[in-house]
């Protein structure tokens, strides 16, 4: 009975094929039916696979978080920041093309050194835009305005363009890393 076969091209020439028939054990055929079905559910979810509510949901609370940060910015100072930095290994901030903060300790020191000069801060976003990856990371990017005053009252307008990729934690949504492209005067 040749139900369970196999057939296996052996060579080729100009004028015919020669080809070898194999019969196979009933389990072989069994097992390779098995995996199938299972292999093609064997695969990494990506980020095509969040459906239109699950991005909708990604997209608001990552808003909010970045309407929270410029609401704590501007009424605590720059050490508001720090709560919206993951504390993990892979957290680091880069600036202007370099990497300013390799981890967040390093922000931490920098931010709390500066914010001792600081008077006030104002952080404004514009065309702040959350692109979904998965339930728990997204891309964060907007153009930002910040205006600090420092304790001499010194005012010093910054502005460019911020990206980040923000992370859903135990502790809510935070930032993972960051890169600040700062405009310069007269561009």
């Amino acid at each position: 009975m040749l139900t369970n076969f196999q057939i296996e091209k052996l060579r080729f020439k100009p004028s015919k094929f020669y080809f070898r028939i194999t019969i196979l054990p009933t389990h072989t055929l069994l097992i390779m039916i098995v995996l199938l079905i299972i292999l093609p559910g064997c695969r990494a979810k990506d980020s095509n696979n969040l459906n239109q509510m699950q991005a909708s949901c990604v997209q608001d609370s990552v808003r909010k978080m970045a309407t929270a940060i410029v609401a704590d910015v501007t009424r605590d100072g720059p050490k508001a920041w720090l709560h919206y930095f993951t504390q993990s290994p892979g957290f680091f901030m880069a600036s202007g093309g370099k990497l300013v903060f390799p981890n967040y300790d390093s922000a931490a020191a920098f931010v709390n050194n500066f914010a001792a000069g600081v008077r006030s801060i104002q952080l404004i976003w514009s065309d702040l835009n959350v692109d979904p990856l998965t339930q728990n990371f997204a891309v964060i990017r907007a153009s930002f305005h910040e205006v600090i005053t420092n304790t001499s009252g010194s005012i010093m307008p910054v502005r460019g363009y911020f990206t980040g990729l923000a992370e859903h934690t135990s502790a809510g949504w935070l930032l993972r890393n960051l890169h600040w492209s700062i405009i310069g005067p007269g561009q």
